[in-house]
């Protein structure tokens, strides 16, 4: 038959190897992770060149102004939305235009 004091010495040192080479393991990544970050940038500098990516396709290229004309000068956008809120500073009003009120206090229904 087996010996099972041997066998349970087998599986002792299968695991304690197993646990040492794990520790080895996240030693060398935690040392590679140091190196990283000592030599390069944390990867920041890929972060905010796709963000400086992003930021270049989203905008307000063209707009209607109120009398229908379509604006695409970045100033004369500009100057539409700035006239456009500045008439409504200091005003009120009970019906606000192309929002459904009710289903924003109810929720869709459907």
């Amino acid at each position: 038959m087996f010996d099972t004091g041997a066998l349970n010495q087998v599986k002792t040192c299968t695991d304690t190897i197993m646990n040492i080479s794990q520790l080895e393991e996240d030693m060398l990544k935690q040392k590679a992770k140091l190196d990283w970050l000592n030599l390069g940038d944390g990867n920041n500098s890929y972060f905010h060149a796709s963000i400086k990516e992003r930021n270049k396709h989203i905008g307000l290229h063209t707009l209607f102004s109120l009398q229908g004309e379509l604006l695409s000068n970045h100033e004369a956008i500009e100057q539409e939305i700035l006239e456009f809120y500045k008439e409504l500073v200091g005003t009120t009003t009970n019906k606000l235009i192309g929002i459904d009120s009710h289903c924003i206090r109810k929720g869709d229904q459907t």
